[in-house]
């Protein structure tokens, strides 16, 4: 078994949300939920070499899949000694009525991710914040609030197909301040050093990206039939090539609101 400090996987590629410059790409709407099955046909290639110290469950906004109850309750099998952790923009808790519980008896752990610190945003997370703390007056697990926007930085230029990587060309000091280097993906059953690589290629389905992408869309994630040394090469391995796709330095940025704006009403 190979030790790792932390395993992430996605319970959907779909936000509510539209945070700018979001390292998951979730703000372009580049993909769906995820089923229950193919999760579990997707850890099953690895849990039986890996063992996270941590396994996070996340996206996009997991809250969006249906059967995410179920899907906490499957990591817990296939991850028993990892501590879990669920992170949530909060917004649709209250569709999953059953989660508490569930966050209970698998000893899961509950991050909320706040995104923004403006009025708007605070005022509408006041019923997340209710619902959270009704659910833990009767059932017991870890439940934190964390400014996920408090430094937020970018990590590319554009949008979409106009989407750019800062290529600064040192890639040792984009690793140095990278905040994703503890954040290996599970993504289509194959393992990937971060969410940038990992769903860089949900973006290059939709939008069919530019050349200048061609580099970071080589980039060749780890197959479940690697062997033992890749494996541990892996995970052992700091900086890459791809790092270079990220800025060398924090570009920091107040980001806008990301709660969807109401469409214009045509006159």
């Amino acid at each position: 078994m190979i030790t790792c400090p932390n395993l992430e996987i996605h319970a959907s590629y779909a936000c509510n949300l539209t945070c700018k410059s979001c390292s998951h790409f979730s703000d372009q709407r580049v993909g769906k939920n995820i089923s229950l099955e193919e999760i579990k046909d997707q850890m099953m290639q690895w849990s039986g070499r890996i063992k996270p110290k941590v396994f996070s469950i996340l996206g996009g906004e997991p809250a969006l899949n249906k059967q995410l109850p179920q899907i906490v309750r499957e990591c817990r099998k296939q991850w028993p000694f990892s501590k879990l952790r669920l992170v949530s923009n909060g917004f649709f808790l209250k569709n999953h009525p059953d989660l508490p519980r569930v966050l209970e008896q698998t000893g899961c752990e509950l991050d909320i991710s706040v995104h923004h610190d403006g009025p708007e945003y605070t005022e509408k997370l006041i019923p997340v914040r209710k619902l959270t703390e009704s659910w833990q007056s009767k059932h017991q697990f870890k439940l934190t609030y964390r400014p996920s926007a408090a430094k937020w930085r970018t990590t590319f230029e554009g949008f979409g197909a106009e989407m750019v990587p800062w290529n600064d060309g040192d890639s040792a000091a984009s690793y140095k301040i990278c905040v994703a280097k503890h954040c290996p993906q599970i993504f289509e059953s194959k393992l990937y050093k971060c969410p940038q690589l990992a769903y860089l290629n949900l973006m290059d389905r939709k939008y069919n990206l530019p050349a200048i992408w061609d580099q970071y869309l080589a980039y060749r994630p780890l197959h479940p039939e690697c062997s033992d040394e890749e494996l541990e090469q892996f995970f052992n391995t700091k900086v890459e090539a791809a790092c270079s796709m990220c800025p060398a330095f924090h570009r920091y940025f107040e980001i806008p609101s990301p709660l969807p704006q109401p469409k214009a009403v045509a006159s």
